[in-house]
């Protein structure tokens, strides 16, 4: 079994990123590992992006973003500049989306709210007679076996 070096706090030593046009490929060849590679090289600044734009939820903005560039990784050409003007393009598109969602969804105000249930018709009628008047109809009641 061989032991992963350390540095001095106990944490492992950075791993070297491969190039970009390796990390593409194996992407493009369903690689997980190169999924993981471009995952993890480039969703924490579309996360920035979204939360600087003021995404309700930036990591939703972030996952869709990367799940749609991953699901387009064969129409995408160019170096890695080009793929990061790509995918800050897609969470830009995302973002749009998103507050056009936010704006259609109808707003509740005061107005609107909810009414009180209403009271039946036998409460309402009980709530305006007066005890006297009610002790009075009730023993004009005959029983029933």
């Amino acid at each position: 079994m061989r032991s992963r070096r350390l540095d001095r706090d106990g944490m492992a030593p950075p791993q070297k990123q491969p190039p970009f046009d390796e990390m593409l490929h194996r992407a493009r060849d369903g690689d997980g590992v190169g999924f993981d590679l471009l995952y993890r090289n480039y969703a924490g600044r579309i996360q920035a992006f979204a939360m600087a734009r003021g995404a309700a939820d930036p990591e939703v903005v972030t996952n869709d973003t990367m799940l749609r560039a991953f699901q387009n990784l064969n129409r995408f050409s160019g170096d890695e500049a080009a793929f990061v003007r790509w995918i800050f393009t897609i969470a830009r598109n995302r973002l749009i989306d998103a507050h056009r969602s936010e704006t259609r969804r109808p707003v509740l105000s005061d107005d609107d709210a909810p009414e009180q249930p209403v009271a039946s018709a036998e409460d309402e009628a009980l709530e305006h007679m007066s005890r006297d008047a009610v002790m009075d109809r009730l023993s004009s009641l005959t029983a029933t076996p």
